[in-house]
């Protein structure tokens, strides 16, 4: 029927605690473009307002909502991790830290 281009910025902040990863997301810009239409051209400026509506008011803060609970680092008995450092990678982050093994008495 129709096919739109979309163009978005997002900015994301992570943190890290010795036992969770935590984070939020905020959108900076969502811009929609129609790039083809078996229908004829049509404005998307009314669909682009309800998208940006939908995405800022629905979707990001329930997405932040779970970013805010954060997703657990995995730990084995008797470890403790201090000074953490999250390092973005292309494709992955890398998490380092140092390891302290503590007293299993």
């Amino acid at each position: 029927l129709f096919l739109l281009s979309v163009t978005t910025s997002l900015s994301a902040k992570v943190a890290v605690s010795s036992e969770r990863i935590t984070g939020s997301l905020a959108l900076s810009r969502l811009e929609l473009a129609l790039k083809h239409s078996d229908v004829g051209p049509f404005s998307v400026a009314l669909l682009e307002v309800a998208v940006n509506f939908y995405v800022s008011n629905i979707l990001l803060p329930h997405i932040n909502a779970v970013f805010e609970k954060g997703f657990p680092i995995p730990t084995l008995d008797h470890v403790q991790l201090s000074d953490i450092v999250l390092k973005p990678q292309q494709d992955f982050f890398l998490l380092g830290a140092n390891v302290h093994r503590t007293s299993t008495d």
